[in-house]
């Protein structure tokens, strides 16, 4: 593997391609199980070119689009840029396990009590 700024620049490119392909495999297999796409949201760095985000329309043939919202983390921290997907998908995520967790606690507690059998 070369080490200089053209072996970067190939192994950059070769990863943008990676992913467009994997992508196409995933929409692929979506489709034969029927199940619809209409537009393929990325998140990210690399989703956030506009070159990128064209290599993956191209590669999956759908179209491909990047969340323009505000920015979801602030502080001193955080620089401010667009707020990206997965950390919306993963708050979604915690609260609903969050939701069957409190659920099946209480179903426990109701029936999980054990004792002699009569």
């Amino acid at each position: 593997m070369k080490t200089d700024l053209d072996g970067l620049v190939a192994l950059h490119l070769a990863g943008i391609c990676g992913l467009g392909y994997g992508a196409r495999q995933i929409v692929r297999g979506l489709h034969e199980k029927n199940v619809p796409i209409g537009t393929i949201v990325v998140s990210g760095g690399a989703g956030q070119s506009p070159l990128v985000r064209q290599h993956l329309a191209d590669a999956t043939g759908k179209v491909v689009a990047a969340p323009l919202s505000p920015d979801l983390c602030s502080g001193p921290l955080f620089r401010p840029q667009r707020r990206h997907v997965v950390h919306v998908g993963n708050r979604q995520t915690g609260c609903k396990v969050n939701q069957i967790y409190q659920l099946m606690k209480t179903i426990v507690d109701v029936l999980g009590h054990v004792g002699d059998a009569d």
